[in-house]
């Protein structure tokens, strides 16, 4: 992503997972325009998702290392990926009609069909009157089989296609705006490389098909107020698909497997200034994700049988957060703070273990501040020195991946755990930043300290060790951990032409 201490391993072609200070999965969270990508199913192992964003309906990206729990709430105990999408702007004219078009061919020359191949093309149609401001966007995607280093030739199967649209409108009204937008990507026939190849147990697993859906829209009120200068509301809507197709070496029989999230959502921010040297940022939010599980299981002359999916079907995990955010500057000094409560209900109802509900809650915070050393930097015409610390504790509530992931599995059967409580985390970050008029030098050193893991562990069910002939298992809060790094990062202006960047992470 070009910046340092984030990666981004991938299982196959069509997926890729960030990892932030070690973390990775459900420990991190990415947000689209302030809207929560994470879902309740997520696990905490690399998963797909952040391809479902297109970049080409991108304009920036913010990345928060370390918890953000206070400001974002659940998942984020290794960082925040805020990604924003392009916002179409208002003119001083009347009407204004514009456009763009991207089109892109990559081949790697191989020999292989189908080997290194990139079709990709992006419209963009945009429409602007000094009150009301439109874009429509379109992108098709086609990738071909992944060719590997050296003589490794393709990696087969690899290829996948895609189909992405996006709108977005904004509407001026005085100190009223209102935006409405929508985001589709729909992606078909992904390969699971790893499974295919590395693993060998599978003759198919395919992502077949997964597409994300967002819409939301967002009403914002500047007034010139102490206590509000700008309210916020935003309402959103969000479904995820995804259907796993899995044939195993030596079976005719294909499992489809079908996972549905649909998940709504209300945010409410209010942003505040009673004094010059004084920013408030609070708010209340509200996440509710209703999952749709299935298995169907097609033998081979077509006939299928509809089995109990993964997550009991109509599981739900309803997420309500309070939070305020204080930046106070006081000349050289600068302060911040900030408190969050989060309340989370998972309910769920399983032929076996009947209704099942859980109702972990968390309180997290942060504090911490900078100190300038010598004079005020201002465009970098002078030399500045800064120190910063920070402290902070964060959270992940357990979702409906931990809790209800209920039944037979590779190693035994699983049982749901009732007591399953939060995953915490405490770090302790201090920094110092040069800004020169040529120069900016940036090093970072944290310790994070972990507990309250949630990892699958032996138990007993009603006095036994098994269930149904099988080892009985359960999610448990049972593992602790520690992250320390290091991280830094230089930028130089050697010219107006030529600027040289290194970076290095521990």
């Amino acid at each position: 992503m070009g910046t340092h201490g984030i990666w981004i391993p991938k299982t196959h072609h069509g997926g890729g997972s960030p990892v932030i200070r070690g973390l990775t999965g459900n420990q991190t969270l990415v947000l689209i325009d302030g809207i929560r990508l994470n879902n309740s199913t997520y696990g905490n192992h690399l998963l797909p998702y952040l391809n479902t964003l297109d970049p080409l309906a991108i304009s920036s990206v913010e990345i928060t290392r370390g918890s953000g729990s206070t400001e974002y709430g659940t998942d984020a105990l290794g960082g925040v990926i805020h990604f924003h999408s392009k916002k179409p702007e208002f003119t001083d004219e009347g009407l204004k009609i514009s456009g763009r078009s991207t089109l892109r061919y990559g081949t790697a020359f191989r020999e292989r069909e189908n080997a290194g191949q990139e079709q990709t093309a992006r419209a963009e149609l945009n429409f602007a009157t000094p009150n009301i401001a439109t874009r429509l966007g379109l992108s098709y995607k086609q990738f071909g089989n992944l060719v590997a280093g050296g003589d490794l030739g393709a990696q087969v199967p690899s290829s996948y296609q895609e189909v992405d649209g996006d709108f977005q409108s904004r509407i001026r009204l005085g100190k009223h705006q209102i935006t409405l937008a929508w985001q589709q990507v729909s992606q078909d026939s992904i390969d699971r490389l790893d499974e295919l190849t590395s693993s060998g147990a599978y003759d198919l697993f395919q992502y077949d098909p997964q597409v994300r859906t967002l819409t939301y829209a967002r009403y914002i009120y500047k007034v010139d107020k102490r206590w509000i200068k700008e309210l916020r509301i935003t309402p959103a809507f969000q479904q995820s698909i995804e259907q796993r197709n899995k044939r195993l070496k030596g079976t005719t029989t294909t499992l489809q497997e079908r996972d549905e999230i649909q998940t709504q959502s209300l945010s409410v921010e209010i942003r505040s200034e009673p004094s010059i040297n004084h920013h408030i940022i609070s708010g209340i939010e509200f996440y509710r994700d209703e999952v749709f599980s299935e298995i169907k299981s097609i033998a081979e002359n077509g006939d299928s049988t509809l089995l109990a999916g993964i997550y009991p079907n109509g599981a739900t995990a309803a997420n309500l957060s309070v939070f305020t955010l204080h930046k106070f500057r006081l000349k050289k000094l600068n302060l911040e703070g900030g408190l969050r409560y989060n309340r989370i209900q998972l309910e769920a109802f399983d032929p076996l273990f009947l209704n099942l509900s859980l109702q972990p809650d968390a309180v997290v915070g942060h504090i911490g501040g900078s100190y300038q050393l010598g004079r005020s930097s201002e465009f970098y015409n002078h030399t500045s020195h800064r120190i910063f610390v920070e402290v902070n504790t964060g959270f992940r509530a357990p979702n409906i991946h931990d809790w209800a992931g209920l039944g037979s599995f590779a190693q035994g059967f699983e049982v749901p755990n009732e007591a399953l409580r939060s995953e915490r985390n405490r770090t302790v970050e201090l920094g110092y930043r040069l800004a020169a008029q040529r120069t900016q030098f940036n090093l970072t050193g944290y310790y994070t300290q972990l507990s309250n893991l949630i990892s699958l562990n032996p138990t007993q069910f009603d006095g036994s060790d098994s269930l149904i002939g099988q080892r009985v298992f359960t999610q448990s809060n049972i593992d602790e951990a520690f992250v320390l790094g290091v991280e830094a990062q230089v930028k130089a202006i050697i010219n107006p032409h030529l600027i040289v960047t290194a970076q290095g992470t521990y």
